[in-house]
């Protein structure tokens, strides 16, 4: 538990230090790639800075964007010892029920071993699909 949730802890930081130095400059530039303007970009902000420990929080829910939501975090100027804080109860939280459920799901090894397979095989066609869509708004754009 508590290695598991340091490492992701290192990773979060990585990415707060990311968002923090090279967020907004990088959004500014590519905006129009990611359908984000100007005027949303700051309303985005504003209401990040408003309920940042809630979002935060409550936006590691969501697969994928959980190991992301550490670097609008840091675009946004979260308080880094607040942030650390909150990614640890978020993480160890997390951890923990995994453990849980790491626990009581291996009796059944081999049935577990035959999902995680299937849902790697589907979650590696859903990255193909977002990567080609991209990709043609990347072409789409050059034109």
């Amino acid at each position: 538990l508590v290695s598991g949730t340091l490492g992701v802890l290192v990773w979060s930081t990585v990415n707060y230090f990311i968002g923090r130095y090279m967020g907004r400059t990088f959004v500014v530039r590519f905006w129009k790639y990611f359908f984000i303007s100007e005027k949303s970009y700051d309303k985005s902000e504003r209401l990040y800075q408003k309920n940042a420990i809630l979002f935060t929080f409550a936006w590691r829910l969501i697969p994928a964007v959980r190991q992301l939501i550490s670097i609008p975090a840091g675009m946004f100027r979260m308080n880094y010892g607040v942030f650390i804080l909150t990614t640890l109860a978020w993480w160890a939280l997390w951890n923990l029920i995994l453990m849980i459920l790491w626990y009581f799901f291996w009796s059944n090894e081999e049935l577990l071993k035959r999902y995680l397979s299937e849902m790697a095989y589907i979650g590696v066609w859903i990255g193909v699909l977002v990567a080609i869509y991209f990709l043609w708004k990347w072409h789409k754009s050059k034109k």
